[in-house]
Formats: structure tokens, C-alpha cells, sequence
């Protein structure tokens, strides 16, 4: 009787707990109607804007991610979780300029996210800047040497990849001879 009173109860809102919750279960549909609802109710709210920029990208809508992280960005310019996200975001988007002053901006601000140097990697190698992809790369293995970040890890290794092959693809056609 108590839960169908609260369950009916205009005082139970939505929280940034149970978005979190929803996007560690992988139910990232979930986490962004609900942390949508909590933007609605509170548009002042960093948290859910971070978060929603999260769960917007693991549903692979990067433009609605980057605009969100935009807004934590705009909310809290001093939060280095925000521009990281937003860097990776949008070196996801081939915006690799921009990733790259994004993810900047969050070693300035805090120099200890091995996360911050793993998306700026990914943006330099974009930008086929090895040598500073590799020194970011070094940089993130030295912050996080227990590994914490070995997905980050993972999805930077696939992306070099894919840059390195097409690098050798090109180099291949311009510096082949004629046959």
C-alpha cells in the first residue's frame, strides 16, 4: 500500500543515481529518457547534462552528445570529465582539430586523467601526428599503469590501427614504382 502511494507520489523524480545505474547495466535507451526528464526538470544540472552526453553516445547519436557535452562544458568550464568526454566524442566524428583543444583543455585543467591523454591520442593520430599520439599514449600508461583505463586502451590500439593502414595504403600508391 506504502509503494503504490509512492509510486503515484509527483515527488519521485528521476535521478542522476539511477542513470548511472542504467548506464553501467548497459541500458544506455534508459539512462537518456531518463536523464532527458532530469535536463527538463533542472536544465542547471551539469550531471545529468555530462551523463546524458554519455548515454547519447553509446546510442551513437554523436551530435546530440557533443551538444550535451557542450552544455556541461557551459554549465562547469572547469570540468575536465566534460571536455574529455567531448573530445572523444568528437574525434568519434572525425573532428580531430577539435578533439585535439578539447582534450587539451581537460590536461590543463587536470593533468592526472589518463583518460583526457587517451582521447587526445586518438585525436592527434587522426590528425596523423604519431609522435604525439604515441607521447599522449605514454602519458596515459604512466598515469594508469593498473590498467583501469584498458578499454580507452583498446578503442585508441583500433583506431591507430585503422590510421596506420591507411597510412600504408597511401604510402603504398605514392611511393610505389611504376611496374
Amino acid at each position: 500500500m506504502v509503494l503504490s502511494a509512492l509510486a503515484q507520489s509527483s515527488e519521485i523524480r528521476p535521478t542522476t543515481k539511477g542513470a548511472r545505474a542504467a548506464l553501467l547495466a548497459g541500458r544506455y535507451d534508459d539512462a537518456v529518457y531518463i536523464l532527458t526528464k532530469i535536463t527538463e526538470e533542472d536544465p542547471l544540472s551539469e550531471e545529468a547534462w555530462l551523463f546524458l552526453g554519455v548515454a547519447h553516445s553509446h546510442t551513437r547519436q554523436l551530435k546530440a552528445a557533443v551538444a550535451d557535452e557542450s552544455k556541461a562544458i557551459e554549465l562547469m568550464p572547469s570540468d575536465a570529465q566534460a571536455w574529455t568526454n567531448r573530445a572523444t566524442i568528437e574525434s568519434d566524428l572525425g573532428k580531430y582539430d577539435r578533439a585535439t583543444a578539447d582534450a587539451s583543455e581537460a590536461i590543463r585543467l587536470q593533468p592526472s586523467i589518463a583518460a583526457a591523454y587517451i582521447a587526445r591520442a586518438t585525436a592527434r593520430a587522426g590528425r596523423r601526428d604519431f609522435d604525439g599520439a604515441e607521447h599522449d599514449a605514454t602519458a596515459a600508461i604512466n598515469l594508469d599503469p593498473g590498467g583501469r583505463t584498458r578499454g580507452s586502451f583498446a578503442g585508441m590500439r583500433a583506431r591507430l590501427a585503422a590510421h596506420a593502414n591507411s597510412l600504408s595504403r597511401i604510402s603504398r600508391n605514392t611511393w610505389s614504382s611504376p611496374t
